[in-house]
């Protein structure tokens, strides 16, 4: 688990972090949340869902087929396939709430093992007058816009729940050796109910954004034999691991079906 500590200048000012090597940090994560922005690009490979985070609804894609092993990290860290959530890409920093004064702050995860004391001034999380340098900005930035999506996209599939479409989903998927392995703990669109809602409804929905993603985890869902897909390949990849040979995993995922996109470059 990520132990994330707030930056401060008067403690850290000479201290930074080095370059997050693979995504191996996110092995166990079996789902993503993810923010109605990135739903264009996470279509074409991520099967979405709904889960209940407190009193509000959180949109994510599913990872895993067991709730234990994210199947899009390689072995050996990379990446495999499609797009990258961006609850992964900004790490290991994080966005921490002050919750007495309201202040959203900079974290860092001191157990990442990424952190630097004395680092080259590239690579500081302060510059020498005590202000963020412009990469940890940028990451600022990004994990503010990040978190104001998010809880954008939270009230908009809490709207959806309110409306009475979110449904408990549970449904079995084949593993690498072709057995059902049953999920559950989701939720998905149920789509009668949602064509069954008054147009006052509707029409609320659309304006504030939920209408448009519940139809993205509708057309989302022929998207989960990628799981299977995926969980073949990490079986391909452990076997040749042993024997020390290469996997051509273009080859694995000849043919006609465009399931996913694999991108390894760095």
């Amino acid at each position: 688990m990520p132990r994330f500590i707030p930056l401060s200048t008067e403690r850290h000012r000479a201290d930074g972090w080095a370059k997050t090597p693979d995504y191996a940090f996110a092995v166990d994560r079996p789902v993503a949340e993810l923010v109605a922005e990135e739903i264009p690009r996470a279509l074409p490979t991520l099967p979405l869902a709904f889960m209940p985070e407190g009193e509000q609804w959180a949109l994510v894609a599913l990872l895993s087929l067991d709730s234990q092993r994210n199947l899009f990290v390689h072995p050996d860290g990379r990446w495999m396939g499609g797009y990258i959530p961006a609850a992964f890409r900004g790490y290991p920093f994080a966005l921490l709430h002050d919750t007495e004064g309201g202040r959203r702050m900079l974290g860092f995860d001191a157990d990442s093992g990424l952190w630097v004391e004395g680092a080259e001034e590239e690579r500081r999380f302060f510059d020498d007058e005590g202000k963020l340098t412009q990469p940890v900005e940028r990451v600022m930035t990004f994990l503010r816009q990040y978190d104001d999506q998010r809880r954008a996209t939270r009230r908009a599939v809490t709207a959806l729940a309110e409306a009475g479409v979110v449904v408990p989903w549970a449904f079995s998927v084949k593993d690498e050796a072709g057995n059902a392995r049953r999920v559950d703990g989701v939720y998905r669109i149920d789509e009668a109910a949602l064509k069954a809602l008054p147009g006052e409804t509707l029409s609320e929905l659309a304006a504030s954004g939920a209408l448009a993603i519940a139809y993205a985890q509708l057309y989302a869902q022929h998207r989960l034999p990628g799981l299977t897909r995926l969980a073949e390949l990490q079986a391909k990849v452990g076997e040749h691991r042993q024997t020390g040979e290469s996997v051509d995993v273009e080859r694995l995922f000849d043919g006609d079906d465009e399931e996913l996109t694999f991108d390894f470059g760095d």
